[in-house]
């Protein structure tokens, strides 16, 4: 089920933007194991706490790569 949600955001299946999606798969799958669903505003919402509390530049870029594909893929389907 969270291979399923997550599959709109993962775009082609390259490898860009690997580990960006295994975060964004990760906050998927424990928001499905512990609530039952998950919607683009919890997992951005975890992407920005853990933005916040991020302690190295490159984790950081990360994160700030990971939301940018949630919000992207969230104006995305606002569009269609």
């Amino acid at each position: 089920m969270a291979k399923q949600a997550f599959s709109g955001y993962s775009g082609q299946e390259s490898g860009l933007f690997h580990d960006e999606k295994q975060i964004a798969g990760s906050i998927i799958h424990h928001q499905i194991s512990t609530c039952g669903h998950v919607t683009n505003k919890t997992i951005t919402l975890r992407l920005i706490e853990m933005l916040e509390t991020a302690d190295n530049a490159e984790q950081q870029h990360m994160l700030r790569n990971a939301l940018e594909l949630i919000v992207s893929q969230t104006a995305e389907s606002v569009r269609s």
